[in-house]
């Protein structure tokens, strides 16, 4: 093992979440229907390459249909690079995919591969169609269309403008400037129909907005400083962005509006949210309108073919409505064949299912102090309804979810999985079987396929993490603790750099938001990015991370998540933090108090800034990254929702700049001149408070570099590791250069698409 500052450098940079992609194989599966039946193809990134699988449902059988060894090698991939592929589609014989760019054929019972042309690749910035023969963009603000099969394309619409856009996010949702900086083009807001002819989309109002403005000092094209204009509303708001929603038929352009007024969108419209969708076997799309402030959440049936909206049901609240416990989740609500309705609701103070027949609320399907987290499936022939759920049993930890069934009729709940583990289910379109995957925070996934009894019935995948093992990776201690309350138990994470006797400076990796956890039950993902994703690589530098869900965060009780709203103060939350603190180290003698340091990105930089501030004999160093430090001035949709309304709640006692003058410990500032989430301002507020007061502190800058922080990565990480080991650890950095470098295009199409090509 590398020894001394410049070895433990390097050991973290092995284990950024940028790096886990070669670290962790087999830990996902995708599966990919084949039309009209329960059978499916799933694609795998094994070690040695991704792999396709074909399995049978009737007889639970697994056959390999395209290997690693047999993937073609495209010209300019890297020597010992596994080839990826991407875009699979299986039919009864043979399995289409891309490789590189290129579309493939295999046939695994000729071993034929046909290099077939390019039209049928999906593009950046593409929504293909169920079919596959047609791929939705937007290009000047209009709809447009390609023919994949003569990759010939049509303009559909022809009124799309610059303030009345097709397709498109809100300003304040978008990823503008990521996609501005890599030319790449934004995918299209629209959900297609199983005709493969017609889409739902909207139209964007957002004239008579507040203007917005990002200046870029040095654009990649060396040219002069370049100013970018948004339209992006505060809390408060006379006027926010709008969607007119309407049905568009892709072949002829014809437009059928959705008879309805167009909906407040603070922060995104309902095809981004998820609240807009198609249940499979019903005509309608269904859609949950929710109010401006969320207090009122409606759930309406749109007919594709008129336009027409019928109400199904409505609930109100004092605070705001959920439909899902996660937000931006698509709504635990499924319309069963008579019309009656399945509806999640907090209104009991829990998340839980119930019947709405005629639109008034029958009965409760489930009940207890406990989270149903996922609606995964009805069986209404059996009726039987099939989900995801957390903290029903004692002695679980509340957050590992649980697979489940309820009678439809009775209400008797049976549990078809029995461990701790938690539980990321998909149902079959029969919803007669499942897949699963299970794993915990030290347990890597197994993906395995169920009956409708719970019971194993086929192997999938395991992951391999022996590469994760190699670079240094251990798991985190899990604990739990009792908040500042006295009353609340919390849950964490607790990373420590490995054994030995000397006393460890402790980080507090901060992320405050009532809509993400911070310290996951599950394992670590190859892909997926959270919070506090780089606990592990700051641990390798010799601290010790803390981790913890405090009062505020979701996926317990509604009263926890709704701690501190309307509260003039950033508490409950860091209080909690502090408690949690004390505790671990009455429990770990390692854990130095005298050297604690505190960051967060986001919501996580505000916090961080917050608690140096506030709790100035617990936190000595605090680094602050792209923070809404006045939420005077941040989106609509979190203060309204999340804090209170304007006048109701002081917003400026709740700003950073209020508490500039107590700034003891050390603090540095990071933010991205060209985030247009966060906008800088929100930084240089509080920057200003601070020079007023005559404050030292540290401030850094990113040019090009927006919400994502991708642009300047390798400089913003390496520049908050000088930060603690220099204040903290007390050590000299090594002047470490990053050399896990990735392609800034591949990072940005995983962020703007979902996936990396």
């Amino acid at each position: 093992m590398d020894e001394g500052p410049a070895g433990a450098y390097r050991r973290a940079e092995s284990l950024l979440p940028r790096n886990f992609r070669n670290l962790i194989f087999s830990d996902t599966v995708q599966p990919v229907w084949l039309s009209g039946t329960d059978d499916f193809c799933y694609t795998v990134r094994e070690a040695a390459g991704d792999a396709v699988y074909r399995v049978d449902s009737r007889t639970r059988q697994r056959t390999g249909v395209l290997l690693p060894g047999q993937l073609p090698r495209p010209e300019g991939t890297a020597p010992g690079a596994p080839p990826r592929i991407g875009d699979v589609v299986c039919d009864g014989a043979t399995i289409a995919f891309t490789v590189g760019g290129r579309r493939f054929r295999w046939n695994p019972a000729t071993a034929a591969l046909q290099d077939r042309p390019a039209p049928e690749v999906r593009r950046p910035g593409e929504l293909l169609s169920p079919d596959r023969t047609l791929a939705a963009y937007v290009d000047d603000h209009n709809l447009w269309v390609r023919d994949t099969r003569t990759d010939t394309g049509r303009q559909v619409t022809f009124d799309g403008t610059a303030e009345v856009p097709y397709a498109i996010g809100p300003d304040a949702s978008t990823p503008n400037a990521l996609a501005q900086r890599h030319a790449l083009p934004l995918p299209p807001v629209l959900l297609w129909l199983p005709d493969s002819r017609r889409v739902v989309t909207h139209r964007l109002h957002q004239d008579g907005m507040r203007d917005a403005y990002l200046s870029q000092s040095s654009p990649p094209d060396g040219s002069g400083p370049r100013r970018h204009h948004y339209r992006y509303a505060h809390p408060g708001d006379a006027v926010v962005a709008r969607a007119e929603l309407l049905v568009v038929d892709m072949a002829t352009g014809a437009t059928t509006p959705v008879s309805r007024a167009p909906i407040d969108c603070p922060w995104a419209t309902p095809l981004q949210t998820g609240s807009l969708w198609r249940q499979p076997g019903r005509d309608s799309v269904y859609h949950v309108d929710q109010s401006r402030s969320g207090d009122r959440a409606t759930l309406l049936a749109i007919d594709p073919d008129t336009g027409a909206v019928t109400t199904l049901f409505e609930e109100t609240s004092e605070d705001y409505v959920q439909t899902h416990p996660e937000f931006c989740h698509r709504p635990n609500v499924h319309v069963l064949a008579n019309g009656d309705v399945l509806w999640w609701s907090e209104r009991s103070g829990w998340g839980q299912l119930y019947l709405v027949r005629d639109g008034r609320v029958e009965r409760a399907v489930t009940a207890g102090a406990w989270l149903v987290r996922d609606l995964v499936g009805v069986d209404e022939t059996r009726q039987h309804v099939y989900f995801t759920g957390a903290g029903r049993e004692n002695g679980l930890d509340p957050y590992a979810r649980q697979f489940y069934r309820v009678h439809l009729a009775t209400g008797v709940v049976d549990r078809l999985t029995h461990d701790t583990l938690d539980h990321d289910v998909i149902a079959a379109p029969s919803g007669r079987f499942f897949i699963d995957v299970r794993s915990d925070w030290k347990t890597p996934p197994a993906t395995r396929l169920l009956d409708e009894n719970g019971r194993d019935t086929l192997d999938l995948a395991t992951a391999d993490v022996t590469a994760l093992r190699a670079a240094g990776w251990s798991p985190p201690e899990r604990f739990s603790v009792m908040a500042a309350d006295g009353e609340t138990k919390l849950y964490g994470l607790l990373y420590l750099p490995g054994e030995g006797a000397e006393k460890l400076p402790v980080l507090d990796d901060i992320y405050p938001g009532p809509q993400h956890l911070a310290a996951p039950y599950r394992f670590p993902s190859a892909t997926a990015r959270w919070p506090s994703a780089h606990a592990a690589s700051m641990a390798a530098l010799g601290f010790a991370v803390m981790v913890v869900d405090a009062r505020g965060t979701p996926l317990r009780s509604r009263a926890m998540q709704r701690a501190g709203r309307g509260l003039a103060a950033a508490e409950p939350h860091l209080s909690d933090h502090v408690a949690a603190l004390r505790q671990l180290a009455g429990r770990y003698p390692r854990l130095d108090l005298g050297n604690v340091g505190i960051h967060g990105v986001s919501g996580g930089g505000y916090a961080a800034a917050r608690a140096i501030l506030e709790y100035p004999d617990t936190y000595h160093a605090a680094v602050s990254i792209a923070g809404n430090h006045d939420e005077r001035y941040y989106n609509a949709l979190w203060g309204e929702r999340f804090v209170g309304s304007p006048g109701t709640v002081d917003y400026f006692a709740r700003s950073n700049a209020a508490l500039a003058s107590r700034l003891q410990g050390r603090l540095l500032l990071v933010h991205g001149e060209m985030d247009d989430n966060v906008y800088p301002d929100l930084t240089m507020r509080f920057v200003k408070a601070l020079i007023d007061a005559g404050k030292d502190f540290d401030f850094l800058l990113l040019p090009n570099t927006d919400h994502s922080l991708l642009e300047t990565e390798d400089y913003w990480v390496r520049r908050r590791w000088d930060y603690f080991v220099r204040n903290l650890r007390k050590e000299s950095p090594p002047g470490h250069v990053m050399s896990s470098k990735r392609p800034l295009r591949d990072a940005a199409m995983e962020v703007l698409y979902g996936e990396s090509r």
